[in-house]
């Protein structure tokens, strides 16, 4: 799901993007990542602001934004929490649990994690116009800490999104035809 952009020879100056990429570069490379199977899709940062600018409210904006700043897999942004936010300067991360393990491997290294552990990892926030979104968004919705489980009655940890993985998909679905419909089209 990439939009159609300029062809090759098009340039941008610095003052057009917020850091100063090689984007027929860019372009390149994700052109020789596309003729791979194995390699996902990806987009962008300019194609990533142009589909953000097609989602309808903050909450959705910045679980979006998440996904392309710490390049969680979708189960892993919903299974976050404030706490695993850390967003003070000069150097805010995230902690993400990484879900999906290879488990071939996993079962045959001599030091693996025990059985029940979760394996964690820490990614950078570099970008500051993001953390100040996140934290504006937990002021605003007032994202608790913590929260009463409504089936065990037990208090834990609130995550910040209380969805499934199936309307994140839909909530990117209805981006890309808010998009088409302004003739921004993404393959």
């Amino acid at each position: 799901m990439m939009p159609a952009l300029p062809g090759p020879g098009v340039s941008f100056s610095a003052a057009q993007l917020p850091v100063a990429i090689d984007y027929p570069a860019a372009l390149a490379l994700r052109q020789m990542a596309l003729i791979q199977d194995e390699l996902p899709k990806y987009l962008l940062a300019p194609e990533v602001s142009a589909l953000l600018h097609y989602v309808p409210d903050l909450h959705r904006k910045m679980l979006l934004a998440t996904l392309w700043n710490t390049g969680a897999r979708i189960n892993e942004a919903l299974a976050l929490t404030r706490g695993d936010f850390s967003l003070a300067p000069p150097y805010p991360f995230v902690q993400l649990a990484t879900l999906k393990q290879r488990t071939e491997k996993a079962a045959r290294t001599a030091g693996r994690a025990p059985a029940g552990s979760q394996a964690h990892r820490l990614v950078p926030l570099s970008d500051h116009h993001y953390v100040s979104q996140l934290q504006m968004m937990v002021a605003t919705l007032k994202i608790p800490l913590e929260r009463r489980n409504k089936r065990t009655g037990k208090i834990e940890k609130a995550r910040i999104w209380e969805i499934t993985d199936r309307t994140v998909r839909t909530w990117l679905s209805e981006a890309v035809e808010a998009a088409a419909a302004d003739g921004v089209t993404f393959s």
